[in-house]
């Protein structure tokens, strides 16, 4: 497989969703609106498979399958109603291809009435099979299969015990209901190895040989028994072409790969994550392109690996007839749920899957969550729980006094929604470095050498934590590389690689360079992709309760907007918004002119900066912020961050200035961060100006990390009154940062340059 077409395969925040911008622009609203059916009884089969049984060689097992089957229960229970009996759950050593295949029929099929809620949903590997039963003509015919436990365990006669995608096709086409959601995290493309930096791909080598008899009699079945609805059925056809009930979603299209990934405490798949996290987050109506801009944004948030690669078309099924009518699904959004009760409900345990996964790993204890509408106390009062321990997605908590009162008579609840209130971090964030196991081993030990010399840089073995680069030799990238015309950095010069495996071009250096020499020389570069994590960190439009909507438009070119976004549990947000999204992803010719409205819906002043993530990281650039009604821009650098009165609106640029704001000025990709605060950025300020630029109207920061950190310190002083009535320990304001939800917003969003 050739380099260009494994970074297209991976996927980040496009491929990762398998689906092309026509198709984007459609499944996201629809899976909210059929999920949020409140009438009918809804039915989910959730097939999960980590540890794979064999008969030859050891397969590499799978580390997040199993959850992505959590992430999946947990919001079908606790977001859209479904009953907990009605979701039947087969992992590891239970999902065999008959237990799949009876499951399906029995608990699906033979349940479902035509108003029904159907979810099926597969993670795991998958692979192509060339049966050599052929087609007729003599050559074999090419099928994907899903596997399930006991897909590599062939039978005496060599025949392949693999879960035909055909079969799936007629077992949706069995359904007595219209509205069926089918999630397939799993890909057909092997690219010659499992592994890809700190990615696990979802994707087995191809295998020649007959299907089950077993499996292909049951095929002959749902014939027999669903003639009507499966008539016509034609094998080697694509779904788009089936008339398939609902929706597919595919993690990976034809030629394209599904992947997971390793969090602090847990994996799960790119795929399962970003779309269960925006369902979390899903709140008022919204249009499907703004669906489609937030779970991009979600994904990039990850910070694991660019938008550099769009995946072809992974076209679902449409019944627009039959979704349309759906209700809207619950006002109120969340970031988890109280998943157990202890000590008289005064403590319990809480899935939080609604945090963006790197932002948890770094939870420190006295993180604060507020119980939403059911938990209030005997006089209204809404109950907090603080964070005492977390383990993967699950924390232990405790309720905590409030305003110096003590609880009366309430309790943590089973079910009960939650969101984020008070955000704990280190002060001390570092990056990680994984270093590649493609090093010889005197290279490493001199790397973690020089590594251990890196201000707010640490070095790991790769596949020993989460990580958030990779440091190794150029001639893994031109392993990688489909020509030398493609790539031609010197074979032994170091540099670094997102986890992906993909080569930033930047970092390379030359032929004669040592281990050593190569880390002191990136010094700056690590800080860059710090600073970058870090502005990252801030990210909180699932959870802010600061009224805030950005509208970014285009101005040199027909008029339209680009990018819409608020704050989703502020309780002064919109109720609808999106309609006018020209597209669901952004692209803008290279300097394109553009103006952005931002609209305070809060109670009280906003301050904010705007921030431009560039080169993979490596660059930030702030703009200088001019708005409506204003003839001179201010001098200096507080002219790099912008004021708003409660609930006004602010433009800029203007059009028609000299100045115009034009983004990124190079192709490719990029990210645009707005962060508000309640408070001024005074600290942020004072850094700006010790760059010693003269204010432009955008500039590259020379030192993005100590900008970041002082942005860092703003947020926590604009946050202290908060933590001051929330009851957090001396010890930890004076230690961590200790962020209020309720005094900075951070919204965010790719877009790409051409």
């Amino acid at each position: 497989m050739k380099r260009r077409e494994f970074l297209q395969g991976i996927g980040w925040v496009l491929a990762a969703l398998g689906m092309e911008e026509a198709v984007l622009a459609r499944w996201g609203d629809r899976y909210r609106k059929v999920l949020a059916q409140p009438t009918a009884r809804k039915l989910a089969l959730l097939v999960g498979v980590n540890q794979y049984r064999d008969r030859g060689s050891p397969v590499t097992p799978l580390l997040g399958c199993v959850t992505d089957v959590e992430l999946q229960r947990e919001l079908l229970i606790h977001r859209f109603g479904f009953h907990p009996d009605d979701i039947l759950t087969l992992t590891d050593a239970r999902a065999t291809r008959q237990s799949i295949e009876e499951a399906f029929l029995h608990h699906l099929i033979q349940q479902a009435k035509p108003e029904d809620v159907v979810v099926f949903h597969f993670s795991g590997y998958g692979r192509v099979l060339a049966d050599t039963q052929g087609n007729g003509s003599g050559d074999p015919l090419i099928r994907n299969t899903l596997m399930p436990v006991d897909g590599l365990m062939p039978s005496e006669g060599g025949e392949q015990n693999d879960l035909l995608q055909e079969t799936l096709w007629l077992l949706l086409r069995s359904l007595p209901t219209q509205q069926a959601i089918a999630v397939l995290d799993t890909s057909y493309t092997y690219p010659g190895t499992n592994l890809q930096g700190l990615l696990r791909i979802r994707t087995l080598p191809d295998a020649s040989g007959k299907p089950s008899t077993e499996g292909l009699a049951f095929q002959q079945r749902l014939l027999t028994e669903f003639g009507s609805e499966n008539s016509g059925f034609q094998l080697g056809r694509s779904p788009e072409s089936l008339n398939l009930p609902g929706l597919v979603l595919r993690a990976a299209s034809a030629m394209k790969l599904a992947s997971e990934t390793q969090w602090a405490g847990f994996s799960a798949g790119l795929f399962t994550y970003a779309l269960t996290q925006q369902l979390w987050w899903a709140t008022v109506p919204l249009s499907s392109n703004v669906m489609v801009q937030r779970t991009t944004s979600t994904i990039a948030q990850m910070g694991s690996l660019p938008p550099s690669a769009i995946a072809a078309p992974a076209l679902p099924a449409e019944s627009e007839s039959a979704l349309a009518s759906l209700l809207e699904t619950a006002s109120a959004s969340a970031n988890g749920v109280v998943t157990g009760v202890d000590d008289g409900a005064q403590s319990g345990q809480v899935w939080l899957a609604g945090i963006p996964a790197p932002v948890l790993g770094s939870y420190q204890p006295e993180s604060t969550l507020l119980l939403l509408p059911d938990g209030a106390n005997g006089n209204g009062i809404p109950l907090i729980a603080q964070v005492r321990s977390l383990n993967g997605l699950t924390a232990k908590v405790q309720l905590t006094r409030q305003n110096g009162e003590a609880e009366n008579g309430g309790g943590l609840q089973l079910g009960q929604l939650v969101s984020e209130a008070i955000r704990v971090l280190p002060r001390d964030l570092n990056l990680v470095v994984a270093l590649d196991n493609g090093l010889e081993r005197i290279e490493r030990i001199d790397a973690t050498s020089a590594f251990s010399s890196v201000p707010y840089v640490s070095a790991v073995s790769a596949g020993d934590r989460p990580a958030d680069c990779l440091f190794g030799s150029a001639r893994l990238a031109r392993k990688l590389a489909s020509s030398d015309a493609e790539f031609t950095v010197p074979q032994s010069s170091y540099g670094l690689f997102l986890p992906s495996q993909e080569f930033i071009p930047e970092t390379a250096g030359d032929s004669t360079e040592a281990v050593k020499t190569a880390v002191q020389r990136l010094g700056g570069s690590l800080h860059s992709l710090l600073a970058t994590k870090l502005l990252r960190f801030v990210g909180n439009e699932g959870s802010s309760r600061l009224g805030v909507q950005a509208t970014l438009n285009a101005v040199d070119r027909e008029p339209q907007v680009l990018w819409q976004q608020e704050t989703l549990t502020a309780p002064f947000a919109t109720q609808a918004i999106g309609e006018s999204i020209a597209s669901p992803l952004v692209s803008i010719p290279a300097g394109g002119g553009c103006e952005l409205n931002i609209h305070n819906q809060s109670d009280r002043p906003l301050y904010f900066l705007l921030f431009d993530i560039r080169n993979n990281g490596l660059a930030i650039a702030t703009y200088a912020l001019q708005w409506q009604g204003q003839e001179q821009p201010s001098q200096g650098v507080k002219e790099y961050q912008g004021y708003t009165d409660p609930n006004a609106t602010v433009l800029f640029p203007l059009s028609s200035s000299s100045a115009e704001w034009k983004l990124s000025p190079t192709s490719g990709w990029a990210e645009l961060t707005l962060v508000c605060s309640s408070a001024p950025f005074t600290e942020t300020l004072r850094a700006l100006e010790a760059e010693m630029w003269e204010p432009r109207f955008a500039k590259s920061l020379r030192s993005p990390l100590k900008v970041m950190q002082a942005m860092l310190l703003d947020l926590n002083a604009a946050s202290a009154t908060a933590v001051g009535n929330l009851g957090i320990s001396s010890n930890t304001v004076a230690n961590f940062l200790v962020l209020d939800t309720s005094a900075w917003a951070s919204l965010s969003f790719a877009y790409r340059t051409s």
